[in-house]
């Protein structure tokens, strides 16, 4: 569910982010997640707290993964905290910023699994290297993994987490890969599942969930839906704004 440019970013009010459960709980505070007044909730949220600050995002295609991405920014921004956030719109950059071409690698002569477990790797020396608080946020970094792949990248960040930096208030992962989950269960991260649907309760109980076919319509009648509810807020949000600075 990309936004242009030229919409306006969720407005965030004050809130106080000391560790992983208070961030995800103040997300769960705003708008998108609560009915309408039509009963519609624009993303639905289901939330087991973990025990360490790692934050495991799933749920299907058009769920509303990556606007909860935007959300963290826009929170890590409100409390002075910053967000390293490694995600598919920052990699669709690279052809107009040489810088991040550095980053990611060039995938002519790197393997795009290649490149999305390296960034994992890089997102925590970076962690590592922090001298004030922060957050990670690694939105689907099994992008083009074998589930080998996955399960490797899984145990690198499971070996991270077990003795995260004190400065790394909390890690998120958004994923769709059973094999990358399953590496670090063992941790007991924070579960939260957006989407609504058959929401498995706990994070063992969606690794268990069995493949279920979804057509391709479908899928994208589901993100137009969902982006309407949630641009109905937004707009909401610019119509107050405009009334306020007409005042």
């Amino acid at each position: 569910m990309s936004r242009t440019s030229t919409e306006p970013e969720p407005e965030v009010p004050k809130f106080k982010v000391t560790n992983a459960k208070s961030l995800v709980s103040e997300c769960l505070t705003l708008d998108y997640f609560a009915p309408n007044a039509k009963g519609e909730i624009p993303i639905p949220a289901h939330y087991v707290p973990g025990k360490c600050p790692l934050i495991v995002v799933v749920g299907e295609n058009a769920s509303g993964k990556s606007f909860f991405r935007r959300i963290v920014q826009l929170i890590c921004r409100e409390v002075k905290t910053e967000c390293i956030h490694i995600s598919m719109e920052a990699r669709r950059t690279i052809s107009y910023n040489p810088w991040l071409a550095m980053v990611y690698g060039d995938e002519e002569h790197d393997s795009t699994g290649y490149n999305s477990a390296s960034m994992v790797t890089t997102g925590i020396r970076t962690c590592q290297g922090r001298e004030a608080k922060h957050v990670i946020f690694w939105d689907e970094p099994d992008v083009g993994l074998s589930e080998n792949g996955a399960a490797g990248v899984g145990l690198v960040l499971r070996d991270f987490m077990k003795d995260p930096p004190k400065l790394t208030m909390a890690a998120v992962v958004v994923t769709h890969s059973k094999p990358l989950v399953q590496a670090f269960t063992e941790l007991d991260p924070h579960y939260l599942h957006l989407g609504g649907g058959e929401v498995p309760p706990t994070l063992d109980d969606w690794l268990k969930t069995p493949v279920v076919a979804r057509h391709p319509d479908d899928l994208l009648k589901e993100g137009r839906r969902r982006f309407r509810l949630i641009q109905d807020i937004l707009d909401g949000i610019k119509t107050k704004k405009e009334k306020s600075h007409a005042k």
